[in-house]
């Protein structure tokens, strides 16, 4: 291991974590399944043989900017819905972060993947509601394209498939719309979307609570060049658009149309509170990080 590779503040702020990761290494995980503790005091299993399971069981955490983000917008006691879900890692975040006074709804197609979600939530205790199914503009049945390195990389099914379809392989799976999702009710805090290129189909199944403005803030990721058909949509229902950048001292809001760094995940804000957005980002560190769990 590079002492080089250690200057990350995923160690730097929780050095026991360089710990956790030298045992990960120096011992072959012969099944595709560990257990690791968060940082934020939940525990998940993870596969450390694919992509996003190796870099939480490494750092403890995947992508630090966007769970950053999710911790520092969302206010204990308010409702968080998960579009995307995978398995459960984001989950988590919203879940320790909105407390027991709180909601969570998750929302998780891929029917493997969804087996794992639902084992993690078991694991916590906290008001988390998963559902089996991928959200989109209407209730009905869709392919889920499950692209050929999808074991490598198990965030990668996607109703929208950019690669040739012969490479992927189809997966009927239900679909439903965020509004007429009866059992989310009243204002959502946040919302997280990663739907693999699907993004608009989900904002257009949500139209009316985004324009009855029941969605405070919406962190997103979208591949496209500025402005993409979800920005626009979101922009013509009144949210502020937000690129999620980040320095080693912390996370920061900037113009959509800044050059994105290579090593970024093209991820946004939207909001429909700038002012409180912008003071909420304002501080330097890591608080996801530094967070030290009640002791039960």
């Amino acid at each position: 291991m590079r002492l080089l590779s250690l200057f990350k503040p995923e160690y730097v702020y929780r050095p026991k974590q360089v710990l956790r990761r030298i045992r990960l290494t120096s011992r072959r995980v012969a099944q595709n399944e560990c257990l690791v503790d968060l940082p934020w005091g939940l525990s998940m299993s993870v596969n450390p043989h694919e992509l996003i399971g190796n870099c939480v069981a490494r750092l403890g955490v995947y992508d630090l900017t966007v769970s950053e983000a999710l911790w520092r917008l969302l206010d204990p006691g308010e409702t968080a819905v998960d579009v995307g879900s995978n398995i459960g890692y984001t989950a988590s975040i919203l879940a320790q972060r909105t407390g027991l006074q709180g909601r969570v709804f998750c929302f998780e197609p891929h029917p493997d993947i969804f087996d794992r979600l639902q084992r993690n939530i078991g694991r916590w205790g906290l008001p988390v509601t998963a559902t089996h199914a991928a959200i989109s503009d209407a209730v009905g049945t869709a392919s889920l394209r499950v692209p050929r390195y999808f074991p490598c990389n198990q965030g990668t099914a996607s109703l929208t498939m950019a690669t040739n379809q012969a490479d992927s392989a189809g997966i009927t799976v239900p679909t439903l719309a965020l509004d007429g999702f009866a059992a989310l009710s009243g204002r959502v805090g946040v919302m997280k979307v990663d739907v693999e290129g699907h993004e608009p189909a989900v904002f257009r199944g949500a139209l009316q609570r985004l324009q009855r403005r029941e969605i405070r803030d919406i962190v997103f990721e979208d591949h496209g060049t500025f402005p993409t058909p979800s920005m626009h949509l979101l922009r013509e229902e009144g949210y502020q658009i937000y690129a999620l950048r980040h320095r080693f001292r912390g996370p920061y809001l900037t113009d959509p149309q800044e050059a994105k760094p290579d090593a970024d995940p093209p991820s946004y804000l939207a909001t429909l509170d700038a002012q409180r957005a912008e003071r909420r980002f304002a501080p330097p560190g890591w608080s996801l990080l530094a967070h030290r769990p009640v002791q039960g």
